[in-house]
């Protein structure tokens, strides 16, 4: 049996998560005014080079192996977890321009200390978005187990 072909989508016809940051003007790599001329087509299609090409493969590569770390780290803190999904795409039933891929969801269950706090869950539904990063880049995401 063939395996089905995966295409990525039109990104020109949505406005998905990781859009998010330049459409309030929080991205490193494109303003607001930037992103609407990508999706507009006034902007030439960016083309990676092959070493951006490989990080972003890189990334998608490692997903199950850092969504499986998750788990583990959730069950060790007491937690029951559930898979529930993985790489799902939503559409908006209202806006179909705005989309959004999540990497995984878990529904989780128990109570387990983050941070410095206890926090309680009961069966709820969680999104979650597997991310690797450099050593160089580590720094910005905060304090591990925050």
């Amino acid at each position: 049996m063939n395996a089905p072909i995966v295409t990525e989508p039109d990104r020109t016809k949505f406005l998905g998560g990781s859009d998010a940051a330049a459409v309030i003007g929080l991205s490193p790599w494109a303003t607001p005014v930037e992103l609407w001329m990508q999706k507009t087509g006034r902007a030439p299609r960016e083309v990676p080079t092959k070493a951006r090409q490989r990080m972003f493969d890189r990334g998608h590569k490692l997903e199950p192996f850092i969504r499986d770390m998750v788990i583990d780290k959730l069950n060790d803190q007491g937690l029951y977890v559930e898979l529930i999904a993985c790489n799902e795409r939503y559409v908006d039933p209202e806006h179909a321009f705005m989309s959004c891929e999540i990497d995984f969801e878990l529904r989780l269950t128990g109570v387990a200390v983050i941070g410095d706090k206890e926090v309680a869950f009961d069966g709820e539904h969680i999104n979650a978005d597997a991310k690797s990063v450099s050593g160089f880049a580590r720094k910005k995401w905060g304090m591990e187990d925050t």
